[in-house]
């Protein structure tokens, strides 16, 4: 059922998601033109390529919310037998493909303007060393991070579409937003203290050749990312029984 459900956002944001790729490419592809033949600071375009990835990263979030948005106010979406969590799922699935080939793109950019400009991009001039489970720390807590954002605004234009007090409705779903994120922090902070602090950065090495050195303190982030998941596994188990509701399923 997801897959189907998968298939059939895709074909409504198709030719958005070509569009964003399309806008991105060339203006990636001039950025490394005016670099090569151009001279314009080389630091300074690549800062705005930068940008560009982040404006593409910003797009691409913005339509898997407006999906989402628009599936549950879907008339033909309420009178198909769709699973909610195929509702939830789908543009997450969608989003997620997205980010990581943003991700690649932008580390195959990164290797291709510095191969052609001749400039040094490798942690922007200086070296970082950081152990496997210090990354793999890093990685989970961006990620569940990243997915608890998305998932409480789910919830809240969940709340602000199957909300039967229609006025109230757009000031009730901002305010769960924030509660949530509130309640969540001040959990973290009661179970986690100074999770924060759990780990360091220390430059070494000489003047003239220096690196950053990273270590996480690899419990403390692994527990607040469990923390993370629970919190979103209710507010998906909550978003799948008030769209039920709706449809009275």
């Amino acid at each position: 059922m997801i897959g189907k459900v998968i298939k059939y956002d895709w074909k409504l944001n198709a030719n958005r998601y070509v569009s964003i790729a399309a806008i991105l490419i060339v203006a990636e592809l001039l950025l490394l033109l005016s670099a090569i033949f151009s001279g314009w600071d080389k630091f300074l375009l690549y800062a705005l390529s930068v940008t560009g990835f982040v404006a593409a990263l910003i797009a691409v979030s913005v339509t898997v919310c407006q999906t989402y948005a628009r599936n549950l106010s879907a008339y033909g979406r309420m009178l198909l037998p769709v699973h909610p969590l195929a509702t939830i799922l789908s543009p997450i699935v969608i989003g997620a493909a997205g980010v990581a080939l943003l991700a690649a793109a932008s580390y195959g950019h990164q290797v291709l303007y510095g191969a052609a400009t001749g400039i040094n991009l490798s942690g922007l001039g200086f070296r970082v060393s950081i152990n496997t489970a210090s990354a793999i720390s890093g990685i989970l807590m961006t990620t569940t991070m990243m997915l608890l954002l998305v998932v409480n605004i789910f919830f809240s234009i969940t709340i602000f579409k199957t909300s039967p007090w229609r006025k109230l409705a757009p000031w009730m779903g901002i305010l769960s937003f924030f509660l949530i994120n509130w309640l969540v922090s001040a959990i973290e902070n009661l179970l986690f203290p100074n999770r924060n602090d759990a780990g360091w950065i220390e430059p070494k090495g000489s003047e003239s050749d220096w690196f950053i050195q990273i270590q996480l303190a690899d419990g403390k982030f692994f527990a607040t990312a469990a923390f993370e998941v629970v919190v979103i596994a209710i507010l998906v188990y909550a978003m799948t029984r008030l769209i039920r509701s709706r449809r009275h399923i």
